[in-house]
């Protein structure tokens, strides 16, 4: 008997007809499950947006499924909106591309950020107990990220957004430089930088403008990038696990799946990263909740927003 090579499972010709009524039927019900999973969700999702709460606040929301490539829900997707410190996913993926994770690092700060915010906390950035911010230490990129995203430490933020600013090779390079490196990332992705704008790589600044598309955008990229996504996802906080997501979700399905950096600063609360649906699909996904009065506010409603994309 002939053999066929149908799928990478070779098969008989007298199975050959069968096997593929089976396959189309599971190709079917499987196209068929994620349609519904997608319309179900795109259902909570409308539900969730119509919350009386955006009746005097602001929302920016993507969801992009990177199994489909395709966005699968926005609101406020190119409304600019400040980011919080979401704004160090994108200081993140850019210096893993611009620098790479072995970079070596010797990290200073020499003043406050552009326009900063002091609501949030700044604290001496550490690394295995060892202050970052000396002028005799040295790290590699990789290094940095976990304490930078899992802690979300602004100092380190600003250390990393002054290391791009370094690429130029300008004696006194500052932030212009550094937000020309998050620029070209954004000409990468077929945005205009103009529509933007970066005034520091931690979030803390009341100057920084982004819109959830920049966000998952970035998302995406970092995601298609092994060099970029796996230290990029290990620095992320884990839903329920670690970091500032450490006692948020716990015993829903959003626990353990989501990876996400989040953003608080007075008005503002933001949350932008991963997680795996029930069909096996991983998605990105970017929140901004601006103009609450309360950070538990937007929280509450991101927290939402993720259990309903990892329902079982």
């Amino acid at each position: 008997m002939q053999i066929y090579n149908f799928f990478g499972i070779f098969v008989a010709d007298m199975m050959k007809k069968t096997l593929i009524t089976v396959f189309f039927t599971a190709l079917t019900l499987s196209i068929c499950g994620q349609s519904d999973w997608k319309s179900q969700t795109i259902g909570i999702l409308d539900s969730l947006c119509a919350d009386p709460l955006f009746e005097t606040s602001q929302l920016g929301l993507a969801v992009w499924d990177l199994t489909d490539d395709s966005l699968i829900y926005a609101v406020g997707y190119r409304q600019r909106l400040r980011p919080a410190s979401c704004q160090k996913v994108i200081t993140a993926v850019t210096a893993l591309k611009s620098l790479g994770a072995e970079h070596r690092y010797s990290p200073y700060v020499r003043e406050a950020g552009w326009g900063w915010c002091w609501d949030d906390k700044i604290t001496t950035p550490e690394v295995d107990g060892e202050p970052l911010l000396n002028d005799t230490a040295v790290w590699t990129l990789n290094d940095v990220l976990q304490p930078m995203l899992k802690k979300s430490d602004n100092l380190m933020a600003e250390s990393v957004f002054l290391q791009l600013a370094g690429k130029s090779g300008r004696p006194g390079a500052g932030r212009k430089e550094a937000a020309a490196e998050v620029e070209r990332l954004m000409a990468d992705l077929s945005l205009n930088p103009k529509d933007y704008l970066i005034a520091d790589g931690s979030g803390l600044s009341l100057y920084d403008y982004v819109t959830v598309e920049l966000l998952v955008r970035v998302l995406r990229y970092a995601w298609q990038w092994d060099h970029i996504r796996i230290p990029f996802i290990e620095a992320l906080p884990i839903a329920g696990i670690d970091g500032t997501l450490e006692k948020r979700m716990i015993r829903t399905s959003a626990h353990g799946n989501v990876r996400a950096k989040t953003g608080t600063v007075e008005g503002v609360s933001s949350l932008a990263g991963y997680c795996r649906t029930s069909e096996g699909h991983f998605l990105c996904y970017a929140i901004i909740n601006q103009g609450i009065v309360r950070a538990r506010t937007g929280r509450d409603f991101q927290d939402s927003i993720c259990v309903a994309l990892t329902r079982k």
